[in-house]
């Protein structure tokens, strides 16, 4: 297990095609994520599973790589933006439900699961978005 904040060099492995960071006490920073999201342009797999994603913005999930085909963010608080109105996670495969943050996303307006492969039921958490 690793813990503390996730190294800014991950983002220089441009070739790698999965990374699973998952359940490791890792922090990410917000610079370190800009990286990973502007430089692993072939990733295809991503876990971050409680992975503490609090000071990431979860509008930035939009702008990951075409070629990711996996992104699994649960147990990840992504609760820091509040005021998020768009947030389109179209032609991606979790690799487990939706993370239950999305539900505090309160003045979330528009919510893009197109071509999204749900493994399992569509998420009750849904529910509570108005």
């Amino acid at each position: 297990l690793f813990s503390g904040k996730i190294p800014y060099e991950i983002s220089q492995l441009s070739s790698l095609v999965s990374l699973d960071l998952s359940y490791n006490d890792l922090l990410i920073k917000t610079l370190v994520w800009k990286r990973i999201v502007d430089n692993l342009t072939l990733l295809r797999e991503l876990l971050l599973d409680g992975t503490n994603m609090s000071s990431i913005r979860p509008n930035s999930l939009t702008n990951l790589s075409f070629s990711l085909t996996t992104l699994s963010l649960h147990d990840c608080d992504l609760r820091n933006n509040s005021s998020l109105k768009f947030l389109d996670l179209s032609w991606i495969s979790f690799s487990r439900e939706l993370p239950n943050s999305i539900s505090s996303l309160k003045s979330l307006k528009h919510l893009n699961l197109e071509y999204r492969k749900f493994t399992r039921s569509i998420p009750t958490l849904l529910g509570s978005l108005t």
